[in-house]
């Protein structure tokens, strides 16, 4: 009867770790995500450099933001409204906004 008690504390043991190991798992797959998800800038386009574009938000700052694909401006021009999309310190897409309002 003992030899059964003590192997039932052994298997709720394990089985506690085995939950604690899934669920720290899943909190840093969650953590992970989290770090690669684009940040999202809005504005109008101030210039448009080799390898910068500067864009004036809608408090007037203005941010320039390094490229690295210059095609990515094709079509753009200064006075533009467009939303830039920066992931891992890099720029993934910049999208004209067309119809927007003076507060994006």
């Amino acid at each position: 009867m003992k030899r059964l008690a003590k192997i039932g504390n052994i298997l709720m043991v394990v089985m506690l770790l085995a939950g604690g190991v899934t669920s720290f798992a899943a909190a840093k797959n969650s953590m992970n995500q989290a770090a690669t998800r684009p940040h999202v800038m809005m504005g109008q386009i101030a210039s448009i450099g080799d390898h910068s574009l500067t864009l004036k938000d809608k408090n007037g700052k203005l941010q320039t933001i390094q490229l690295t694909d210059h095609s990515m401006t094709n079509g753009l021009k200064s006075g533009d409204k467009v939303s830039v999309a920066v992931q891992d310190g890099h720029v993934s897409s910049i999208k004209k906004l067309a119809g927007t309002s003076s507060g994006y």
